[in-house]
């Protein structure tokens, strides 16, 4: 068996190339594949990464191909099923796998597109976060993914809902709420850090994260209140986007001449855990930066509410529901 996963992998988001280990591990469990082939922004980085952290995955990594995101005239061959790779299934994953409120324009319409034989066979689920719509191109398109799912796996109590509201009774057995991939782990890495007594090496200290989208104004205000409530804690910026957040640190750099960059691309998963679970609190706007904080128990402040982050860290306080 063949599988394709498409995400957005190899782009050195955190939140991303965290789920994409136990993702592979769920893979393997669910449907024994003979091949995984996964499309990512940088193949080099993405391969290293999962290599680094190979002891976290089942023994699969000869299973694994790293592909390159395809061009506009393999997109065009795609279209008309002229590509040259043969899937048993396509596993088309993200925090929102149909979603208009993204900053970016994706809100999954090029599924039926380019994976159109696949959609059409019923040859591919749907796993991540659904959330709600106000456009009606947006209605259609859910419903037809929906409807045309193998399986539909939600990440969230409210996207399975959503889900189940959308489908026919016949169609609701195939779906399934998971939960987030990274909750076992992080719950994981807490144990073992409090038995193991491991202590913390950096001192007192609070972390930072924000992305572009941000009002600066308005997020300025609110860093320099929370910082200003750990007076003698070192503020220290977790660039989970590690990409597209440079410009927020040098930002914020120059308001708070004392501010660390912490790279979490060359420090490796279990070191990013162990700095979040050592931190006394953490600000910012992206979930995997909130989540580990609100497992490991630290105050966090959300910058910029958005539905998705409150609905995800909502789960965690029911976790018998997950």
């Amino acid at each position: 068996m063949r599988i394709l996963v498409k995400g957005y992998y190899g782009f050195k988001n955190f939140g991303d190339e965290f789920i994409l280990l136990p993702l592979l591990t769920w893979i393997e469990e669910q449907y024994q594949p003979d091949t995984i082939d996964i499309l990512c922004g940088d193949i080099q980085w993405l391969e290293q990464w999962v290599l680094q952290h190979r002891m976290f995955i089942p023994p699969i990594f000869d299973k694994l191909h790293f592909l390159p995101m395809p061009s506009l005239f393999e997109k065009i061959k795609m279209f008309f099923g002229r590509e040259k790779k043969k899937y048993d299934l396509i596993v088309l994953g993200g925090g929102e796998v149909i979603d208009e409120t993204r900053k970016f324009p994706h809100d999954g319409r090029n599924f039926p597109l380019l994976y159109r034989k696949y959609v059409s066979r019923n040859k591919f689920v749907l796993l991540g976060g659904f959330w709600t719509h106000t456009k009606k191109r947006t209605e259609i398109l859910q419903n037809m993914l929906f409807s045309q799912a193998k399986h539909i796996w939600a990440r969230d109590f409210q996207s399975f809902k959503r889900a189940k509201f959308l489908v026919s009774d016949r169609e609701k057995k195939k779906i399934h709420l998971i939960g987030d991939f990274t909750l076992p782990f992080l719950e994981e890495t807490k144990t073992l850090l409090q038995e193991e007594k491991i202590k913390n090496e950096r001192g007192n200290y609070i972390l930072i994260n924000m992305d572009s989208f941000c009002d600066k104004e308005e997020t300025l205000m609110k860093i320099t209140q929370f910082i200003e409530k750990y007076p003698h804690s070192q503020p220290i910026y977790m660039a989970m986007d590690f990409i597209h957040e440079q410009e927020c640190f040098h930002f914020l750099q120059e308001h708070f001449p004392n501010l660390e960059l912490f790279n979490w691309t060359s420090e490796g998963l279990l070191h990013t855990l162990k700095c979040l679970y050592f931190a006394q609190a953490g600000i910012g706007t992206k979930l995997h930066f909130l989540y580990p904080l609100k497992v490991f128990e630290k105050e966090i402040e959300i910058l910029n509410p958005r539905y998705k982050i409150e609905t995800n860290l909502r789960d965690l306080e029911h976790q018998d529901l997950l």
